[in-house]
């Protein structure tokens, strides 16, 4: 009689967001100032939200906001992501989340990996701490690689990203919040206002306890 101990595996799709060119919706809410063009799209969906980032990101008390950026105009513009924020009906405001902020939220940790067969004590689906390891650095890479950046964006051209803001992970609706972002044109400073809307499905799942440690 002998026992078997299999190991686990943590696992991350790689990030891929919505084109928003493509989005009526998207298209239909675009805004232009000061020969800047916007798009935004506030993604909740817990479906939209597993097959774009692998996580239901609203359980971890993250909103991902697609920005996408386009300076139809002659002279250089600069985007101030140290700006943006989400504003609550109440105008509490919540700033974008930091790559070190995100990651800490969505690293996978041991126990959340291991799943049942850990909590219950049982011999199977153990990951090892090397595979746990290197699947948080490939998420910390998508993040970054995901995120909207600051600084200068030329004339004629394009850029996008996502901003990730915290918010209660408990919401039942966007409906009378705003996001917020600003651009600066040879120091003149203007300002892209966005309704948010949509219900937001509950319950999530279940977030990590602060005492379930993650693998670094």
């Amino acid at each position: 009689m002998f026992s078997v101990l299999v190991f686990g595996c943590a696992t991350h799709n790689s990030i891929k967001t919505p084109d928003l060119a493509s989005n009526p919706d998207c298209q239909a809410e675009k805004q232009v100032k000061n020969d800047v063009e916007v798009m935004m799209m506030a993604i909740h969906e817990k479906e939209l939200l597993k097959s774009y980032f692998d996580e239901d990101l609203i359980a971890l008390g993250i909103l991902p906001v697609k920005v996408s950026i386009d300076n139809i105009g002659e002279d250089p513009c600069f985007i101030g992501v140290e700006y943006a924020h989400i504003a609550d009906p109440h105008d509490a405001k919540s700033a974008a989340l930091t790559l070190e902020e995100v990651y800490n939220r969505t690293s996978k940790s041991y126990w959340r990996t291991a799943g049942w067969g850990v909590a219950f004590g049982l011999l199977g689906a153990l990951p090892s701490a090397v595979n746990v390891a290197s699947t948080n650095q490939r998420i910390k890479a998508d993040y970054d690689t995901c995120m909207l950046k600051d600084g200068r964006l030329p004339a004629k051209t394009h850029t996008d990203g996502t901003l990730f803001f915290e918010i209660d992970e408990k919401i039942e609706s966007l409906d009378n919040w705003t996001f917020n972002i600003g651009m600066d044109r040879e120091g003149e400073p203007f300002y892209f206002i966005f309704d948010l809307h949509g219900r937001v499905e509950q319950p999530r799942i279940k977030k990590v306890a602060d005492d379930e440690k993650d693998v670094k």
